[in-house]
């Protein structure tokens, strides 16, 4: 099995550390446990974070053929707090995120393409993953749009939903979608996932995260588009240490069965599990 994700390497300094992350680097690290042959496509800066990203990319098995360095400094997203000690996130402009520079043969074939919506705030990155997809066959096209307060755009939200094959989004993100494609804002989740799969053709499952605060009270919806079919599952009632990265590691097991032509039913058990593994540890890829 053979996937490329495409985007952010993104560093997340808090006040007392500094953690690598990105939904897509996530992605990939994941995809590399379960066993994929996991490509990344991204940009790494000229600086001391670049030098410890390598080091991650090997920790991982991720495989390094479409990374490039930059001249820019390293993705990062400032994390501050309140006085209530609730989160404030500063994702920095023009970074090593904006600046992915690799090309692939286009003899190049891969099972499945991960990407999301944060990489395409730029015309540069987003130029570079048009001429991806329109030059590279992928069998399946996974986008967890990952919508990031304020980059993104109504056309950034219909390329994605024009492109992929699998969708992610959550409850959260869905009035601003529903807004972006001039949909019936009082749709409920199961009417919207209809829509979409109406309007979009292209789209042959869509996965919604039914969020109730805690992640131990999610459950995710998926949406089968060929047999228009509803699947649900709750998540596994565990002692939650830490929620970040929970939903990318969902993405990658689910792509991963996916890719292994699972029953839908058995991709989101699958997917199901390694979340809430992973939100049991503090590490966002942890050994699993």
């Amino acid at each position: 099995m053979k996937v490329l994700s495409y985007g952010e390497i993104l560093w997340d300094v808090y006040p007392e550390k500094v953690l690598i992350g990105g939904a897509i680097f996530n992605c990939a690290a994941h995809l590399s446990r379960l066993g994929a042959k996991s490509y990344l496509m991204s940009s790494i800066g000229d600086d001391s974070l670049g030098v410890q990203t390598y080091a991650y990319l090997e920790k991982y098995g991720i495989k390094t053929d479409y990374i490039t360095k930059s001249s820019k400094r390293s993705g990062q997203c400032k994390v501050s707090f309140d006085e209530n000690q609730v989160p404030a996130y500063d994702i920095l402009a023009d970074t090593a995120l904006d600046d992915i520079r690799a090309d692939i043969d286009k003899e190049q074939s891969f099972d499945a393409i991960c990407f999301g919506s944060l990489a395409q705030r730029g015309e540069k990155n987003l130029n570079k993953l048009k001429g991806l997809l329109d030059s590279v066959a992928f069998s399946e096209k996974f986008c967890d749009i990952n919508i990031r307060k304020p980059f993104y755009s109504d056309d950034v939200i219909g390329f994605c939903l024009e492109n992929a094959t699998v969708m992610k989004i959550s409850r959260e993100e869905m009035p601003v979608i529903k807004r972006a494609v001039k949909a019936d804002e009082s749709l409920d989740h199961i009417e919207f996932s209809k829509y979409l799969s109406n309007r979009f053709k292209n789209l042959k499952v869509i996965i919604i995260t039914l969020a109730k605060g805690f992640i131990i009270s999610t459950i995710k919806q998926i949406f089968d588009c060929k047999e228009k079919k509803e699947h649900f599952k709750a998540a596994l009632k565990v002692k939650t240490v830490s929620s970040v990265g929970a939903g990318d590691s969902f993405s990658a097991a689910f792509l991963y069965n996916y890719l292994k032509n699972e029953p839908i039913d058995k991709c989101l058990e699958e997917a199901v599990k390694l979340s809430a593994f992973v939100v049991t540890r503090v590490e966002t890829v942890p050994e699993y």
